[in-house]
């Protein structure tokens, strides 16, 4: 474990954890009343030499990220969510770590996407334009050209489209998944 905090923000505790081959993971866990003791259990477990994690394994902003069941200790398992207490404990603040502009762009692009992916690609509305559009200027200002031109080449896609969808889904692909893989990339560069 790297780093354990409490995020008051978001109401989450938030986690670095490391493998042995080196590889991190996020751990992040939310503050829900039915388990008040969950993320004082959680950090306590974390903290006293955690060696297995069980839970939800999900990939987001290009790193793994893990919604906890229970921990494996050198005392043995924790359920977090099955923990005593009334959540009492004072949690050190989670260290905010400021994304870089490239990363930034590229979180940005992936959400947009994904919410013109949400909701439908039929009909672009015109906020859904200005984001994709906004996602495309940033990412042209990192220096990620061919990215920013695939967004700005969605909306074209769509309004040009016939009844079957095949080329607004194609444009929509094609950036999607550069996007995705340029996060993958701009993920393995930084620690």
């Amino acid at each position: 474990m790297e780093h354990v905090g409490y995020d008051p923000a978001e109401q989450q505790l938030a986690a670095v954890v490391r493998d042995e081959a080196g590889n991190h993971a996020r751990v992040r866990s939310g503050y829900r009343p039915e388990c008040p003791g969950a993320l004082d259990a959680l950090a306590d477990a974390l903290e006293s030499g955690a060696t297995h994690i069980s839970g939800s394994v999900h990939r987001s902003g290009g790193s793994v990220r893990i919604d906890p069941i229970a921990v494996l200790t050198p005392t043995g398992v924790t359920v977090p969510d099955l923990a005593a207490g009334e959540g009492s404990s004072a949690l050190e603040a989670v260290v905010r770590q400021s994304s870089d502009p490239l990363t930034a762009a590229l979180d940005e692009a992936t959400a947009a996407l994904a919410s013109v992916a949400h909701s439908g690609l039929r009909n672009l509305t015109d906020p859904a334009r200005a984001r994709l559009d906004d996602a495309a200027t940033a990412l042209s200002r990192t220096g990620l050209a061919r990215a920013a031109t695939l967004l700005r080449a969605l909306p074209r896609a769509v309004d040009k489209d016939g009844e079957d969808g095949r080329a607004r889904s194609a444009a929509w692909l094609e950036a999607q998944l550069h996007v995705l893989v340029s996060s993958e990339l701009r993920a393995l560069e930084t620690p």
